[in-house]
């Protein structure tokens, strides 16, 4: 995951000296151009998500769940009709559609690409379903680029993240358009700038701290993105709503923080994500068995100490973590 984007402390040059060491453990050929192509494309693998979706859920679930609950904030009315969440992941939208006791819903539809996503979902609201709801809650695996749905079908569709893990991002947002209802409501969440991922940024220079000796230096040729890249840009994300078929569409930046009681919660969460993003443990699995572990948990330590160093003074946790998300909110 963490290739290109500390470009803006080490340099392109050393995500493509990354790629090229990659693949050349792995066999690869073709420049970094195309093994850039390969760990791409990893992102939009579901058996890929759901090989470790545990270890996405601890190191997601938290703050999926709180991005959200701001994201239904931004809905017109607090009863949001018969909602669909899009990319579901493990119950994120369902949890804050709990937590937030003045949110109402008529019906929760959840749809995944990840079977194993669906079932930890799934889980979750066979244990919170509210007795008033009814319909009870559905759980789909369904790729959200071919919803399955009528056109016009609900009134509120959500999208945490998801599209941005579509090969085609322009059609799901499009599909989301086309089986929402005249009047209905879409909210669609990015991630801002690498910058304003400190779970990201700090995770890439910890990665470069650990890693960067070990690469050879070759010229930078490819100035590709990776996935979540993607409408880090407010005005950009707007108008791929417009683009796909929203009216009205607006873009509300939600910066939120995270805090870490101690080292061992913050390694825990570099672990788990380098489980849980498909690019990320594309990266360690270049490493043979007999290393990957011992590099995993050096990279680890690093972080942990890294968002010590950076963050313990802003609000007297062992590490605070902030994030930055652009929240679309559109209207059909």
């Amino acid at each position: 995951q963490f290739l290109y984007l500390i470009g803006k402390s080490r340099g392109l040059g050393w995500g493509v000296r990354m790629l090229r060491r990659c693949a050349a453990r792995c066999g690869g050929s073709g420049g970094a151009g195309a093994l850039f192509l390969q760990q791409q494309r990893a992102d939009y693998e579901p058996a890929l998500w759901g090989g470790a979706a545990a270890e996405y859920e601890r190191s997601y679930g938290r703050k999926m769940e709180r991005y959200a609950a701001a994201a239904l904030r931004l809905a017109p009315t607090a009863s949001l009709g018969d909602v669909l969440d899009v990319g579901c992941g493990a119950g994120a939208v369902w949890d804050a559609l709990c937590a937030e006791g003045d949110l109402s819903c008529t019906s929760f539809t959840g749809v995944d690409y990840a079977a194993a996503m669906i079932d930890r979902a799934a889980r979750k609201v066979e244990a919170s379903a509210p007795p008033r709801l009814a319909p009870p809650p559905r759980l789909m695996v369904m790729d959200g680029q071919h919803l399955q749905f009528d056109d016009a079908a609900f009134d509120t569709t959500v999208a945490m993240f998801s599209v941005l893990f579509f090969a085609d991002k322009t059609r799901g947002m499009a599909e989301m358009a086309r089986v929402t209802r005249a009047g209905g409501r879409g909210l669609l969440a990015t991630w801002s700038k690498v910058q304003d991922m400190e779970w990201v940024f700090y995770g890439g220079q910890a990665l470069v701290h650990v890693l960067g000796g070990r690469v050879p230096k070759v010229k930078s040729d490819t100035g590709a993105k990776l996935s979540f890249q993607a409408f880090t840009e407010p005005e950009e994300l707007k108008a791929a709503m417009t683009r796909a078929g929203w009216a009205a569409a607006a873009v509300t930046p939600v910066p939120l923080e995270f805090d870490f009681a101690g080292r061992g919660e913050l390694e825990q969460l570099y672990l788990d994500m380098s489980h849980a993003y498909p690019t990320l443990r594309w990266v360690f699995d270049t490493f043979p068995d007999g290393e990957r572990a011992a590099v995993r948990e050096e990279v680890a330590a690093a972080f942990a100490a890294l968002v010590h160093a950076k963050t313990a003074s802003r609000r007297g946790a062992y590490g605070t973590l902030r994030g930055v998300a652009n929240i679309a909110h559109a209207t059909k």
